[in-house]
């Protein structure tokens, strides 16, 4: 139980997997990709998330265990069976919001994982609705965000 205010948007794929982002108190802002049903990521999964035809942005805890060995306890990662979170955003629109005004500006996201070592599955998730959602949840104006 906390009194830490976060906020949440989320959205839902056709297979019934989600992707939420959480605002949290330190302004930082993660995103969380939830599988439907029985479905797993494997031990050491690295997401690519992709939104349009804009170059995939690669995801895993390399960042987390490069600040560990510099004496630095960032959390950046959050690895679970069939949930994995990650920061995609520090949260000062005056640095730039990056894949925040993607998000806002694109068409579909596409994320891949891979349920072992020699598949991937690709989930779509359409980005047409919900802009307003998005700001607000977030606690952001779009046009804020220097690029």
């Amino acid at each position: 139980m906390t009194d830490k205010v976060t906020t949440t948007v989320s959205l839902t794929s056709k297979e019934g997997h989600t992707f939420s982002l959480i605002r949290k108190s330190d302004e930082r802002v993660w995103g969380y990709f939830r599988l439907a049903g029985l479905n797993q990521f494997k031990v050491g999964e690295r997401l690519l998330l992709r939104v349009d035809k804009t170059d995939p942005v690669e995801y895993d805890e390399t960042a987390e265990k490069f600040f560990k060995d510099l004496g630095m306890n960032i959390k950046m990662w959050e690895w679970n069976p069939n949930l994995i979170g990650f920061v995609v955003w520090h949260g000062k629109p005056d640095e730039g919001c990056g894949l925040i005004k993607r998000l806002y500006e694109g068409k579909i996201m596409v994320i891949r994982y891979h349920p072992n070592q020699s598949t991937f599955v690709d989930v779509s998730f359409p980005l047409n609705q919900g802009k307003d959602t998005l700001n607000s949840s977030l606690g952001l104006s779009i046009k804020d965000c220097k690029q």
